[in-house]
């Protein structure tokens, strides 16, 4: 984990084998909120991980 002021971000390989970050910022009463989920692209750049519940939710054929 590392931390710069109330910007908290852990980073992780996941078990796909790409690497994530999620990054949280703390509030003034100690709580973590989590604002972002990225992962890194070929390029080594973080790119916003974008879900959309309802997609979720879909049924396949």
């Amino acid at each position: 984990m590392e931390q710069e002021g109330y910007v908290k971000k852990v980073p992780f390989k996941g078990t796909d084998g790409n690497e994530y970050l999620i990054k949280f910022f703390t509030l003034t009463n100690g709580t973590d909120v989590e604002v972002g989920q990225y992962r890194k692209n070929s390029k080594g750049e973080w790119e916003e991980i974008i879900l959309d519940p309802e997609k979720c939710l879909e049924k396949k054929n």
